[in-house]
């Protein structure tokens, strides 16, 4: 067996509170439709913790095979016989059992020996079960065969991406939306290349490409978000997220992203009515406090922190420590 599976036993300026938010960017794993992993939402805000990251999504767990993809699985996996192994391989791979969509997709080929579409989701799989070595060594087999079968190019750059080697994700990422532009997660990934690279106006027009093809995807809007904060346009940013969110993307990062860039604008009232939505009152005053503190706004850091003890018992400790903070630093300022 091959690889690793075997078989199964309007501009505005950032004060520099804002302009530290930009350079503190988590990389965040999503579920998106088709996709069975976890979410690990590094945004989560823990108590006491006022959060200064501003947070996108990385659409890596993800397959995006259309109408391929089957949607009653339960049902499906009953009745499909052999000869459909390729969808069956789909259903599986849809649930996140990537050793027994492997295996489907080797039956596959048994069948169909050589089948670039096949093979490429055998790298799909390899890549969604974080063996991105293995997944890239599939598609590299896939392009010498098929030289034009641009899935395979998008599948090298995610996987050159996961392992850290941007350049080369970039060159594979390119070239694929040059053979087919209408892959979308390409057009994401270059957009997160270009956001490391603080080149955020760049990262926008991607981002805008892979939405014009996929506009239903919130996540999409998230990251567009955090490109135009990035780039201080943050009306801009808000508005993407308001679209996030209509278009149902409505986990608390999205709610947290669109506080800070109120917060740039100096709209607090805004802002804390986000950060309620998103991670409730307590956490929404601690973290609106420790704004307030960061660009020296004591007396109103002292009152955030009061109500962040207030609200919740268990802020007391961390809240009552930056209070006194907000206290004596509003002390030495008189």
């Amino acid at each position: 067996m091959p690889h690793s599976f075997a078989k199964p036993a309007h501009k505005i300026k950032a004060g520099p509170w804002a302009r530290n938010l930009i350079f503190c960017l988590p990389l965040v794993l999503i579920m998106l439709s088709g996709c069975a992993a976890k979410s690990r939402d590094s945004n989560r805000l823990e108590y006491g913790n006022p959060s200064y990251r501003h947070v996108r999504d990385l659409p890596v767990n993800t397959m995006d095979l259309s109408s391929e993809i089957v949607e009653n699985t339960e049902r499906i996996l009953g009745e499909m016989s052999r000869e459909h192994s390729e969808r069956l391989g789909d259903a599986y791979l849809s649930r996140g059992s990537f050793h027994l969509a492997y295996m489907e997709y080797e039956k596959a080929l048994e069948q169909k020996p050589g089948n670039s579409r096949i093979e490429y989701k055998k790298g799909l799989t390899l890549l969604l079960a974080k063996k991105f070595t293995d997944a890239i060594r599939q598609f590299e087999q896939v392009i010498e065969k098929d030289p034009a079968y641009a899935p395979a190019f998008e599948g090298l750059g995610r996987g050159h991406f996961l392992n850290k080697d941007y350049q080369r994700a970039e060159i594979y990422l390119k070239k694929a939306v040059e053979l087919n532009p209408d892959l979308w997660i390409a057009h994401a990934y270059l957009g997160q290349i270009e956001d490391f690279r603080k080149n955020h106006l760049k990262a926008i027009n991607h981002y805008q490409n892979a939405i014009a093809i996929r506009p239903e995807r919130g996540s999409l809007y998230n990251n567009l978000g955090f490109s135009y904060f990035s780039a201080g346009k943050y009306p801009e940013a808000i508005n993407a997220y308001q679209t996030a969110i209509s278009k149902g993307f409505t986990q608390n990062k999205v709610h947290n992203n669109m506080a800070l860039a109120f917060a740039a604008m100096g709209k607090y009232d805004e802002a804390l009515a986000c950060f309620k939505r998103g991670v409730g009152n307590a956490k929404a005053y601690n973290n609106l406090g420790a704004i307030y503190l960061e660009i020296g706004k004591y007396k109103k850091a002292a009152e955030s922190f009061e109500k962040a003890v207030a609200a919740d018992p268990r802020f007391y400790a961390e809240a009552h420590n930056r209070l006194q903070t907000a206290r004596n630093r509003l002390e030495n300022a008189k």
